[in-house]
């Protein structure tokens, strides 16, 4: 059996390194499209389902895909990932002194003899930042980090350096709840009836 990554993402990727799994990056190649705004929870949970699904249709061994959708919401607006500096900037420059809300969403989903099972999950945290000066924003888009990122920022990185404070699970605003992770991976072990050592050293 294999453990599939249904992402490209590099903090997710560190994420599971640090579990000590041994996995395959397979990104998923789906429509992301949000399709109901007062449900942002339940939208961050679909769309890591679809993620896993995706990958887990073209695969024709047992296996274990992991997927996750991170949602960055402020003052009531999705705030996605830049479309270049100026669009970075701009968003950087709204959430200064203020509150952002990140979701992420987790599907675990088998497939093993023949049955499929999901397990899903979802992370929230608030990211209050601290304020940064026109001169930093521009210092911290110039680094690049912030144009792969929902909301234009990272809470690890170059961007912790202005995280004021995090409440709720870290993990979420990373990309992935490590812990989450680790216990549903137990459930899968248990339900299944399957030892996943040789995956998880």
């Amino acid at each position: 059996m294999k453990i599939i990554l249904a992402s490209a993402s590099a903090r997710r990727k560190e994420i599971l390194n640090c579990m000590n799994i041994n996995f395959e990056s397979i990104p998923a190649v789906c429509n992301e499209k949000i399709e109901n705004l007062e449900n942002i929870e339940q939208n961050a949970v679909e769309i890591a389902k679809q993620k896993a699904r995706e990958v887990c249709s073209k695969q024709k061994e047992d296996v274990i895909v992991i997927a996750a959708d991170t949602i960055v919401c402020f003052e009531g607006k999705i705030l996605g990932k830049p479309k270049n500096d100026s669009d970075a900037i701009t968003m950087l420059s709204k959430i200064q002194s203020k509150t952002a809300d990140i979701y992420t969403g987790m599907c675990v989903l088998i497939q093993y003899k023949g049955n499929t099972k999901e397990y899903i999950d979802l992370s929230k945290c608030q990211v209050i930042f601290d304020n940064m000066s026109d001169m930093q924003i521009k210092e911290y888009v110039d680094t690049q980090e912030p144009l792969d990122k929902a909301g234009a920022f990272a809470i690890q990185g170059k961007g912790a350096q202005y995280i004021k404070e995090i409440n709720g699970d870290f993990y979420a605003g990373v990309g992935l709840s490590m812990n989450k992770l680790y216990i549903t991976l137990l459930a899968i072990q248990k339900d299944m009836g399957i030892d996943l050592k040789k995956y998880i050293c």
